[in-house]
């Protein structure tokens, strides 16, 4: 069962990447062969959260570290992915007291 994230003040920088898995090979003749890698379409949201305090940025970096390996529902321009955290959010300091937060997930849309 998936969570949902509870932090959706996500940035206009926020974007969905489809991944059709497609993998091409060439054969010992030269011809190329193509190979259906998923059952299902696959996407891949970079998700980044703009201008947050220390508390803000405390509490979703703790979402984040305690749910590293869990299922995240995100919702994001208008459809719902079923994602799980791909590799280490990454935080930089625009300023000395906001954090820009950004982070990728992969998954399936939900049905």
């Amino acid at each position: 069962m998936a969570i949902d994230m509870p932090d959706t003040a996500y940035s206009a920088e926020s974007s969905v990447e489809a991944d059709y898995g497609i993998a091409v090979d060439q054969t010992d003749d030269g011809a190329t062969k193509l190979r259906d890698l998923y059952g299902n379409q696959q996407y891949t949201l970079h998700i980044v959260w703009t201008l947050r305090s220390q508390a803000q940025h405390d509490a979703l970096m703790l979402f984040l570290l305690t749910n590293r390996v869990a299922q995240i529902n995100i919702t994001l321009y208008g459809k719902t992915y079923i994602t799980q955290l791909a590799g280490r959010p990454a935080v930089t300091w625009p300023d000395p007291i906001n954090a820009k937060i950004s982070a990728v997930f992969r998954g399936p849309i939900s049905a």
